[in-house]
């Protein structure tokens, strides 16, 4: 799996869009996820200090089928979500859910 972003949008209430582009299988699709900055967060350690810079976190949805996955897709289903942490060293969704949304490519 490798996602390239080429766009990183963020407001001024630290959250925004992040596009680029999704590769599972050798099938490559453009991806648009949720993203929000988390300022100050802990990041991991160097050494024996602790660490703080802005960490960053993106979700969003894909459908599986798009990629060429095309089989348990009914005990797993076809919509997955991808939920991405960056620099952080505790990472979970308590700062964002994603949204229940069909992909943005399929639009």
């Amino acid at each position: 799996m490798i996602y390239q972003s080429d766009k990183i949008e963020i407001g001024q209430d630290n959250k925004g869009l992040i596009t680029g582009y999704l590769t599972l299988l050798g099938v490559t699709r453009p991806v648009t996820m949720d993203l929000i900055r988390i300022p100050g967060s802990k990041t991991q350690k160097v050494g024996n200090d602790d660490n703080f810079s802005d960490g960053f976190m993106a979700t969003g949805k894909i459908k599986r089928s798009d990629f060429g996955m095309n089989e348990s897709s009914g005990a797993i289903g076809n919509v997955i979500t991808l939920f991405v942490c960056y620099k952080l060293e505790e990472c979970n969704n308590t700062y964002m859910q994603p949204k229940e949304k069909e992909p943005q490519y399929n639009q």
